[in-house]
């Protein structure tokens, strides 16, 4: 059993939406709800997150060939759900890894098609890393396109008795498929990567090394895409002395 030292970092990510749907670590299964009315019965429906495909219905049943192994044994859907428009998704053991946004795509004949996305947001989960090691602040949203940015910053811990906020400051920048770190704060140089896929795979998650108990606070990754719509994520870290 790995024995922790007396100083702790503790982690608590919060993932923010406008819309969505929240999973908390003790969730054995999310429902992720669309309920449509068609005029008539959908040819089939199609749930996606990003490019992986997660679950699809014809009206045959279920045809699950193609679906990403990750959600492999994991999805379901009502029976009758192409007749009575409940196309709700449940996903079965959830983690962190799920979160991000899932498209259903429902087919009422070959030119018409109805479109409904909804957000995953992870809530309460909790995990103590020693202190001069490495830990990741995860957060998954699919693929974007190769023009957005990236960025996460961080909100230091106010000390108890202290007047106002210091400001967040820049812990990492990602443009395209370069890192920026030309206004990254000096508290972070050198000791944070992303994954070089990043908008390819949708995760955006951010690695920090080294880490120490001046890192506490809230991390916030901010995703801006070409039409300036901006989407964040959260994460609050804790620092717990014995």
């Amino acid at each position: 059993m790995a024995q922790w030292s007396a100083a702790a970092l503790l982690l608590f990510y919060v993932c923010r939406g406008s819309l969505g749907v929240d999973l908390f670590e003790w969730s054995q299964s999310v429902q992720l709800p669309v309920d449509l009315q068609p005029q008539g019965n959908f040819l089939s429906v199609r749930w996606t997150r990003g490019s992986e495909e997660v679950h699809l219905k014809r009206q045959d049943g279920d045809d699950l060939r193609s679906q990403s192994p990750r959600f492999k044994g994991r999805t379901q859907m009502k029976p009758d759900a192409l007749q009575t428009g409940d196309l709700t998704l449940v996903l079965t053991n959830p983690t962190s890894d799920d979160v991000g946004r899932y498209t259903c795509v429902a087919r009422l004949n070959s030119a018409e098609v109805q479109s409904v996305t909804v957000d995953l947001r992870f809530k309460g989960e909790e995990k103590s890393v020693e202190v001069n090691t490495t830990v990741s602040l995860p957060f998954h949203m699919g693929t974007l396109r190769s023009g957005v940015r990236v960025r996460w910053t961080w909100e230091p811990e106010e000390p108890e008795g202290s007047q106002g906020s210091q400001g967040s400051q820049e812990v990492h920048l990602r443009v395209g498929d370069r890192d920026d770190l030309s206004n990254q704060s000096p508290h972070f140089k050198g000791r944070t990567q992303m994954k070089p896929d990043a908008l390819k795979t949708g995760d955006l998650s951010l690695v920090l090394n080294n880490t120490s108990d001046t890192d506490t606070g809230t991390y916030t990754c901010s995703v801006t895409e070409e039409q300036h719509r901006t989407r964040t994520h959260n994460s609050e870290t804790e620092h717990q002395r014995e």
